[in-house]
């Protein structure tokens, strides 16, 4: 019951905008504590925005994990000056004191200040501490640390570093789309093909080596995302929170769901269902179409990317309710190259 004119929405607005000014007043304390040293600065800044993307699928306190995404390695300066090392074992003995300073100046509670400052004494060392807030900070950070290795790592390296490196999903399907598709530089801007008949096949090519994606629609309701994987490349396994559909558009691929392999030809679809591992594998070059995401028909109830018309069938057949949690396999009613409109 609301009173005097305020309820949740008044309180919800008093939040972020404490959210923000925090926000706002811890960034101003690290760049005074790092001054010119503008590497520690835009490394602190990239790593809360991973674990703030990391947090629109994962539950976890923002009010902790923004002052350690913030802070986690105030202990580096003092290291260097001390130790002449930036090492994580002398950030995690130095960073506490230094952090419990900032955070007691812009007036943070001590029961939350105990528990960043023990985050940031264990932020080099999982398993130390299993709280959901650690997994978050912990996974924003490594999404941040890879980019200082991907040169150096073959893409096999990397896969294999970001299937045991990652405690929440988010992280690790974030890594897998960040570091593991090739994407491609000039993205499709669904509103340029709006009731235009598109190819699907000649929309996307090949790159040796790599896997290339390009999303053609990409909205809260759901994405439309073109794959081309060269031979030999995969997607590791992996659990996704959505149905998705998989329509393969040129050649053939392996779609492997709960350790169960799908041989999926051209002109043939697969759902693989929310929740469930799996993974694809490309032991030649293919093509698919992924659209995963929903929304509501006529009757209510809910069916997978009815805003899509797909030029295999007139009346776009493929209504599938939620519920679903088979994995079929189904043959496209139409012989001929598939096109896409986009509504």
């Amino acid at each position: 019951m609301k009173s005097g004119g305020y309820g949740n929405g008044f309180k919800e607005d008093k939040r972020n905008e404490y959210m923000k000014t925090l926000k706002q007043k811890l960034i101003n304390e690290l760049e005074e504590y790092f001054g010119i040293d503008k590497k520690r600065i835009k490394h602190a800044k990239n790593v809360l925005q991973f674990a703030e993307k990391i947090l629109e699928k994962e539950k976890a306190d923002l009010h902790i994990v923004m002052p350690v995404s913030i802070l986690h390695d105030v202990g580096i300066k003092v290291g260097e000056e001390k130790y002449n090392s930036s090492s994580g074992h002398y950030q995690q003995i130095e960073g506490p004191p230094v952090a419990r300073k900032i955070l007691q100046k812009i007036g943070l509670k001590e029961k939350d200040i105990k528990e960043i400052c023990n985050i940031i004494a264990y932020h080099h060392a999982p398993g130390k501490i299993n709280t959901q807030n650690f997994k978050v900070l912990y996974d924003a950070d490594c999404l941040e640390n890879i980019k200082e290795i991907i040169e150096k790592k073959s893409r096999n390296q990397l896969e294999k570093i970001i299937n045991r490196m990652f405690f929440t999903k988010s992280g690790k399907l974030l890594a897998i789309k960040l570091y593991l598709w090739q994407e491609v530089n000039m993205s499709i801007k669904s509103e340029e093909f709006l009731g235009t008949a598109m190819s699907l096949d000649k929309t996307i090519e090949y790159s040796n080596g790599s896997i290339v994606s390009k999303t053609i629609v990409e909205k809260k309701t759901g994405t439309v995302t073109l794959f081309a994987f060269d031979e030999r490349q995969n997607l590791s396994e992996h659990i996704a929170p959505f149905d998705a559909i998989v329509f393969v558009i040129e050649g053939e691929g392996e779609i492997v769901i709960n350790g169960e392999p799908h041989i999926v030809k051209s002109g043939q679809m697969i759902i693989m269902p929310a929740n469930i591992s799996h993974a694809v594998n490309a032991k030649k070059p293919f093509k698919m179409l992924q659209i995963s995401g929903l929304c509501k028909g006529k009757s209510g109830k809910i069916y997978y990317a009815r805003y899509l018309s797909i030029a295999l069938a007139a009346s776009c057949p493929w209504k599938m309710p939620l519920t679903t949690r088979e994995a079929p396999v189904l043959a496209s009613p139409a012989e001929n190259t598939p096109s896409i409109l986009v509504e």
